[in-house]
């Protein structure tokens, strides 16, 4: 069942009937959350096919059947069945292309006579893996299929209702399993879709107003399994590049259904058929991920207090503790909310200090910039602006502040391109961006004299009617597109001067392209020949060009640390490698009971494989850095974050792989063993490369001593880091419990790999720097198809393994 009519509308069955949908109430226990109200089909809101060499007529043509080979391209016209959609919107008759782009991708467009698609050029396909074909029959509507070209399988094909019209545009594709991954960002607890309860959620950059939610970015790719285990992985351009939200829903049969307010369809789909062989691709069509500086992957500090003296202490007790750390932002909000201002002398100063320690400066910055400021003059005709040369103003913190149009390629001049913003980006050893999705706190009041009514001292005034009535659907638990963000009516200044529904979910990624242009163009004036470390809160396709993501308002819980997990394995998989989450949380709970020392162990060790690694409280926020706990854990924290920086060379030969493939460091276990059905379903397990395995530890250990862990250990042999025993050897996998005790982190390495490391947890290096001149190790872990050996520890110096981790002796 797709269904007929989304939305917050009650739908009864006469209004059911008027739409010309089916009805049916009855209840099934086992699918209590099918529609009651939905499409026939065929679906009466269709499409018939048109044969481009003939007039446009409504008579059906008779099961026409036509193949995408390599020689030729598919086009055509499309008519509607119906004059108006669901929500009443004028329909539009339709034009389609099919393009074979390679031997693995082939394009898919549907457009209206008032757009004009980007046809990507055809390319070469001499052995095609993919076969597109467009059927048109009595039975069914216009639709296009997709086919494996090896097995004959269908991988794609559009069925249900295609509904193209004014504000709405919906389509759905079938699946061949239910083993769907990515389309990210959202609040999730697993990595898997619930198929079986009809889930839904919005694609829209957001924060402020849905504190529970993760809508940072937006990531319209997903991968699927195929029944044959093959892969391959859709790319929803025409919502990757503009064109503004949108909701997904996944259905039984199995479906994916998209709904779009504004836009047209254009989709890429991937052949795979590995889920690397995707990864490549998608990046192929994205762009490859930006490489890191070594140092970035070391442990970072941040914490936001207003308060210089907070970081001094901090400073203090992590080399009074030999703790090693890379960088530190002293303050997030140093200059908030207005990031175009030139630090105090006493900050500058700091920054001075923690070079000269070192260590690295990350700064943090803002997308808005306060009208105050004389940087705002000179730029004001490149911020979101009301149309007419009438500007555009939001409020953060108190403070009105004008949005920078960051897809206008002469903004970076004109904001950046001065001596206040080079010196300030020149101490900057790192940048994190942050509140990019745009955040806007003004309390919006919705007028029609928004014109007249918006000035710096009503910033509230300045959105018209439209933005909160003219959209007829919203994606699933949206009430207001404009809440908590720019106004969605606010104009670019760039092109057709479209509204900014057309570019929101890129603003993030604009903002992060200018900063990444400038800064690699300030480094050349500068003759600092380092790589910029940039990370966005907010993220698009093609991100990863410019750097990583890091962000988000987690609680100190083993269910927000779960989230932080899920979302680091759905960004790598979107393309964006170099990714992690606030340590142990970035807020406080809703309880006043502090902080729990288990958690933020379990958090440690868990974020010591993730790609980034950084403590970071928001204002007024407990801290979370290892100075803060007792003694004995703050020795045990230290010993953690030893062990990372051993794997660093580990780490950064997996940046490079992510750099040059687009392969992701850290994985699903599915992606790995795409092979294995027993690994489809897991989430709280991640690899690290093709070598290590970690299964982290979602539970308080309470009273106990330790705590049983379910794992999984997919097909192949696999040693326990610290002992070199032997824990599994199966063909097939296996289902083991894992006993783990609070300073155990349950790392296992597989057979027939090869880890380098760096130094040991006996050192008193505190930097990469520092540890780069360390001798080189090797973790040889030798495959069991001939030989039934633990894993060797081999040192350059000693043939003593690593000590094994004990918080307690130490």
């Amino acid at each position: 069942r797709f269904p007929c009519h989304e939305g917050t509308e009650v739908i009864t069955p006469a209004r059911c009937e008027e739409l010309d949908c089916c009805y049916d109430a009855s209840y099934d226990a086992d699918d209590d959350k099918k529609p009651t109200c939905y499409h026939s089909l065929p679906s009466t809101y269709g499409y018939e096919w048109v044969d481009p060499s003939q007039a446009i007529t409504r008579k059906k043509p008779i099961a026409p059947r036509n193949l995408l080979t390599k020689d030729i391209e598919l086009e055509g016209n499309m008519i509607k069945l119906k004059d108006k959609t669901p929500y009443n919107t004028t329909a539009y008759d339709l034009k389609y292309k099919v393009v074979t782009l390679s031997n693995n991708a082939i394009q898919i467009l549907i457009w209206n006579n008032a757009t004009t698609p980007e046809i990507l050029t055809p390319g070469t396909a001499e052995n095609p893996l993919l076969q597109a074909y467009i059927t048109d029959g009595e039975h069914e509507n216009f639709a296009i299929t997709v086919n494996r070209t090896e097995t004959g399988e269908t991988i794609f094909k559009t069925t249900g209702a295609l509904i193209f019209g004014e504000k709405y545009i919906e389509w759905s594709s079938l699946l061949p399993t239910k083993h769907l991954y990515g389309l990210g960002q959202k609040d999730a607890y697993n990595i898997n879709k619930d198929f079986k309860n009809w889930e839904e959620w919005p694609l829209i950059s957001s924060e402020g107003v849905y504190p529970s939610m993760i809508r940072y970015g937006s990531h319209p790719f997903y991968m699927c399994f195929e029944e044959s285990n093959m892969v391959h992985g859709v790319f929803l351009k025409h919502s990757g590049c503009k064109f503004g939200p949108l909701a997904v829903k996944v259905l039984p049969t199995p479906a994916v259904s998209f709904r779009l307010v504004s836009g047209y369809i254009d989709i890429i789909i991937m052949a795979g058929p590995e889920p690397k062989d995707v990864s490549s691709q998608y990046a192929n069509q994205v762009g490859m991920p930006a490489m890191p500086p070594y140092w970035a992957l070391g442990f970072h500090l941040c914490r936001t207090a207003r308060n210089a003296s907070l970081y001094s202490n901090v400073s203090e007790k992590m080399k009074n503790h030999s703790i090693p750390y890379e960088s530190d932002c002293i303050d997030a909000q140093l200059n908030y909310p207005d990031g175009f201002k030139p630090l105090s002398p006493d900050i500058e100063q700091e920054i001075e200090d923690l070079k000269n320690d070192g260590r690295k400066f990350i700064l943090v910055q803002y997308p808005f910039i306060s009208t105050a400021n004389e940087i705002y003059n000179n730029a004001a005709d490149k911020m979101l602006n009301l149309g007419d040369e009438v500007p555009y103003y939001g409020l953060v913190n108190g403070s009105v502040v004008g949005y920078p149009d960051y897809d206008n390629g002469n903004t970076r001049e004109a904001l950046f391109e001065n001596d206040v913003m080079k010196k300030l980006y020149g101490m900057a050893d790192g940048i994190m961006l942050l509140q990019n999705t745009p955040l806007n706190e003004a309390a919006v009041n919705y007028t029609e004299s928004y014109m007249t009514s918006c000035n710096k001292d009503t910033p509230e005034l300045c959105c018209g009617p439209n933005d909160a009535t003219d959209y007829p659907f919203l994606p699933h638990s949206i009430q207001d597109l404009s809440d908590g963000t720019v106004c969605m009516d606010a104009k670019q200044t760039s092109g057709h001067k479209d509204a900014h529904l057309t570019n929101h979910n890129a603003y993030g990624k604009d903002h992060m392209g200018t900063i990444h242009t400038f800064v690699k163009k300030l480094n050349e004036e500068l003759s600092n020949r380092n790589r910029p470390m940039i990370t966005s809160l907010s993220t698009h396709p093609g991100s990863s060009q410019y750097g990583g993501h890091f962000g988000g308002s987690y609680r100190p819980d083993f269910v927000a640390a779960r989230k932080g997990l899920v979302q680091v394995l759905e960004m790598g998989l979107a393309g964006i490698p170099f990714t992690g989450t606030p340590l142990c949380g970035s807020i406080n709970k809703d309880s006043d009971d502090g902080l729990q020392s288990d958690l933020c162990m379990r958090a440690y060790q868990m974020s010591a494989f993730f790609p980034f690694m950084m403590s970071y409280t928001e204002l007024g926020a407990d801290l979370r850095d290892p100075t803060i706990f007792p003694d004995q854990v703050i020795m045990y924290l230290r010993l953690v974050i030893l062990q990372r920086y051993m794997m660093l060379p580990y780490f950064y030969t997996l940046q490079w792989e992510a750099s040059t493939s687009g392969v992701p460091p850290v994985r699903l276990l599915a992606y790995e063993f795409p092979q294995h059905l027993g690994s489809r379903g897991v989430t709280p397990q991640f690899m690290v490369g093709s070598s290590l395995m970690i299964t982290p530890v979602f539970n308080s250990i309470v009273n106990h001593t330790s705590i049983e862990v379910a794992a999984t250990f997919p097909p192949g042999c696999w040693y326990d880091y610290y002992t070199g025993t032997m824990v599994s050897n199966s063909v097939n996998g296996t289902n083991l419990t894992l006993s783990s005790l609070l300073t155990d982190i349950n790392i296992h390495v597989r057979g027939g790999y090869i880890v380098p490391m760096q130094g040991d947890t006996t050192t008193n290096a505190t930097t990469t720097t520092e540890f780069r001149l360390l001798p080189y190790k090797l973790l040889v872990a030798l495959s069991c198809d001939t030989y039934q050996a633990p894993a060797v520890h081999s040192d350059l110096t000693t043939t003593e393994p690593p000590p094994v981790w004990d918080a307690t002796a130490q």
